[in-house]
């Protein structure tokens, strides 16, 4: 963990320890200026060390608020309480224009990445005896557009309903998604590998890992197990062989740009396909952030026969 994560994380538990400890509740208000405070401070140190961020100090207050109200409402706090603690709608607007202005100068400095290449070599990386479980992971990543704390839990992969113009064996309905956080909705979704191999691929994988402790119930608190216990292990190894991609989460970036070329029928648009199948309730402005990648060497694979 970055040193910055760690202190983020050590004032985020500064108040709930106050809380938990004294049964003092700052009021929502307090809470949120000491958190605009306590990142506005850190951004401005970091600008006069010449340290420049991509992001506002708005955008890593509003996580950590977000945090504390969870934690918070598990301690029993009301939910008026709750419902205000939250950054007023004239921050709001300045993260969202900030976002916004961050999107559009990604929209011109995209990666791009040899599509059918990736694809292919990932394929060979779930069968190669060589292959590290991160690497087998974020291969199954890239082919499914999972996250990878779904692939090491609980993500199950099943045969389809639907009819589609493409072979049936790279479709799969996908249940227990990371953020589905009320009820489990699951979702037919295209593969870049046959469902087969790909279910073979996460018994051996799920096999190489430590199952969360039995103490550890709710399926919350396991999501955040597995991504503490195994987020550095899956970095370095990303920078270590996909340092082009970088981050595993941007294979659901190359993913969605991948099904729209290969698995438009024309039923979905574009925005509809990628939204439903990266397992999103609705189609709304985050899925712009998916659009900035691009590919070539694309078009030379052949999904409707096995």
């Amino acid at each position: 963990m970055s040193k910055v994560k760690k202190n983020s994380k050590a004032f985020e538990n500064r108040i709930i320890r106050e809380y938990e400890k004294n049964n003092k509740l700052y009021t929502p208000a307090q809470v949120v200026e000491f958190t605009l405070s306590y990142f506005l401070k850190r951004y401005e140190t970091d600008l006069k060390n010449g340290i420049v961020r991509k992001t506002c100090h708005l955008s890593s207050a509003q996580p950590v608020i977000s945090r504390i109200k969870t934690e918070l409402a598990k301690l029993g706090v009301e939910k008026e309480y709750l419902d205000q603690l939250k950054l007023n709608k004239l921050d709001m607007h300045k993260l969202n224009q900030r976002k916004a202005e961050k999107l559009h100068d990604e929209g011109i400095s995209f990666k791009v990445i040899q599509a059918d290449s990736m694809i292919l070599d990932c394929r060979d990386m779930l069968s190669d005896p060589e292959a590290t479980r991160a690497m087998k992971t974020i291969a199954l990543a890239c082919l499914t557009g999972r996250r990878f704390v779904e692939i090491i839990l609980n993500a199950t992969f099943e045969a389809p309903k639907e009819k589609h113009s493409t072979h049936e064996q790279y479709w799969s309905i996908v249940s227990n998604l990371a953020k589905q956080r009320t009820q489990v909705i699951p979702v037919e979704v295209p593969l870049l590998e046959r469902r087969d191999e790909v279910v073979k691929s996460l018994k051996e994988i799920r096999s190489l890992y430590e199952r969360p402790p039995s103490h550890i119930k709710t399926l919350s608190e396991q999501k955040k197990w597995v991504s503490k216990t195994y987020s550095q292990e899956i970095a370095r190894t990303m920078h270590q062989y996909c340092s082009l991609i970088g981050k595993i989460s941007l294979f659901r970036r190359f993913y969605i740009l991948v099904i729209n070329h290969y698995f438009q029928d024309n039923t979905k648009s574009n925005a509809r396909l990628a939204s439903d199948s990266l397992g999103h309730r609705r189609i709304s402005s985050t899925l712009l952030n998916y659009m900035n990648f691009g590919a070539e060497d694309i078009g030379s694979l052949d999904f409707t026969s096995i």
